[in-house]
């Protein structure tokens, strides 16, 4: 159930910034924190299993992945205790 609420948390606030345009890339970011006492988790692994890309949060729960080529991808999260 936890693991529900922090992807739901992920895709709320994730910022997702493509310029078709200019660039056929974009770039993913967030925070992403603990729907119970709301504080930040550290080290969640955030990644695009078709592109081997992927980053983790910091001690804020903040992550950015830049360059993700424009497309359609499934996004995974891993936290060592959800």
């Amino acid at each position: 159930m936890r693991l529900k609420y922090l992807l739901l948390a992920v895709f709320l606030l994730l910022a997702v910034n493509v310029n078709a345009q200019t660039s056929r890339e974009g770039s993913l970011s967030g925070f992403i924190y603990d729907d119970a006492n709301k504080e930040a988790l550290i080290g969640v692994n955030i990644y695009f299993p078709e592109l081997g890309i992927g980053g983790s949060s910091n001690t804020s729960g903040y992550y950015i992945i830049p360059q993700i080529p424009a497309g359609s991808y499934t996004v995974v999260c891993e936290y060592i205790g959800y």
